[in-house]
């Protein structure tokens, strides 16, 4: 079990690590961990963000930002899938929905299942007005447009009808 826990810990720093070599400056802003049911964890998440990061800069495509979710349990790739177009549609309307729809498809299409002890890490980059998913520290879809990052990120970010209020209020808590 202690073997278990520790190649966790070591992927999630890998991955991060590797991140972090392509997008340098960042440092965490916030972590907090999703719960099914209220006791049932899905998932540990950490925030990163560049000096400037505040929590409307990455909505408004200002600061660099990632977010690295570590899940604790098996998901297939449909229902995080199903979960981040129910959110999607609740903060958004048809219209953005639709301009969106290329970028929406190209993150989903790289979703993988994931079991415990996998990583998914969905970064922006201000600089490269690129946002990037990595899984398990392998890049799996990068999409060049300026707004999508802050659409994507308001799944967990954004004003209203995020996936979780708790773990919105855990990320930000820092700065």
């Amino acid at each position: 079990m202690k073997m278990f826990i520790f190649f966790q810990l070591f992927l999630a720093l890998f991955t991060f690590s590797s991140v972090l070599g392509a997008m340098p400056g960042l440092s965490l802003v916030g972590q907090g961990s999703t719960y099914y049911m209220g006791f049932i964890k899905v998932y540990d998440a950490r925030l990163y963000g560049d000096t400037t990061y505040s929590s409307d800069s990455i909505l408004k495509n200002q600061s660099s930002t990632c977010l690295s979710l570590d899940y604790a349990v098996a998901i297939k790739a449909e229902d995080l899938i199903k979960s981040a177009e129910k959110i999607l549609s609740k903060q958004h309307d048809k219209k953005i929905l639709d301009a969106f729809s290329k970028e929406i498809f190209t993150i989903h299409n790289a979703y993988e299942d994931v079991e415990a002890g996998d990583n998914y890490t969905l970064c922006y980059s201000a600089e490269k007005q690129e946002t990037t998913l990595v899984y398990n520290s392998s890049e799996v879809a990068a999409i060049k447009n300026e707004d999508f990052g802050a659409i994507y990120f308001g799944i967990w970010l954004g004003d209203n009808n995020v996936i979780d209020n708790k773990l919105k209020k855990q990320l930000l808590e820092q700065r």
